[in-house]
């Protein structure tokens, strides 16, 4: 089985190539908001250099959120394009369950991942190993709730704003490279059981949108 999968939730295009349960390659690039720039020559460029087309893919894997609102509608609809017109299985899986699938160290763990907001998008990792309830919260008040009579680590794109409030709180953090987010996407892409295919972002929060002054104005 081929997979591709790709993540543009955050500040890069980050795509991975999965066969026969194995990673294979990958591309990762810092981007900010181009993701609707390069995502479609990336992808073109990670499969020819790998002797693939479109059609030699058995599943597409996105990332969904929560993340940046333009940026996952960006990477859901190419991802649900590539599999109408090739007629294979594109399958979405959070942010959370992604990283979570990554984690290689006792639970529990706390998930944040940036907004561009005050709050961040949290969940823990339980000592089960299941996920909790997923949570929009401000750092302050995340800060206030952490256990402090039990051991705990942070991971994720927002731990840098906890940590700008405690610096203590370093000495707790996972690293979580975007290299092994991605092969941890694909790997999920490979073992899921969904059968939907057309997978929906997360949004933890509405979209921040302001109607035009014409309108706005208009009794």
């Amino acid at each position: 089985m081929k997979i591709l999968a790709i993540d543009t939730g955050g500040d890069c295009c980050a795509l991975a190539l999965r066969a026969d349960g194995k990673n294979i390659a990958e591309k990762i690039i810092v981007t900010g908001r181009d993701q609707a720039k390069i995502l479609a020559p990336l992808t073109q460029e990670l499969l020819q250099e790998n002797n693939l087309t479109v059609n030699d893919i058995d599943r597409f894997g996105i990332a969904t959120g929560p993340g940046s609102f333009t940026g996952l509608r960006v990477g859901l609809s190419f991802v649900r394009g590539l599999a109408l017109a090739s007629g294979k299985k594109a399958i979405g899986i959070d942010h959370f369950s992604v990283t979570a699938n990554a984690i290689k160290q006792p639970y529990p763990v706390l998930i944040i991942r940036e907004s561009k907001r005050a709050d961040l998008f949290c969940a823990w990792l339980n000592p089960d190993g299941n996920l909790g309830d997923y949570f929009l919260s401000p750092a302050q008040t995340i800060l206030e709730t952490l256990p402090h009579d039990k051991p705990f680590s942070i991971i994720g794109n927002g731990a840098a704003q906890l940590i700008a409030l405690d610096n203590n709180l370093n000495s707790k953090l996972i690293n979580l490279s975007d290299s092994t987010f991605i092969q941890s996407l694909a790997q999920l892409t490979e073992t899921s059981n969904s059968i939907d295919t057309k997978p929906q972002p997360l949004y933890m929060r509405a979209a921040d949108v302001t109607a035009p002054k014409s309108i706005a104005n208009i009794a």
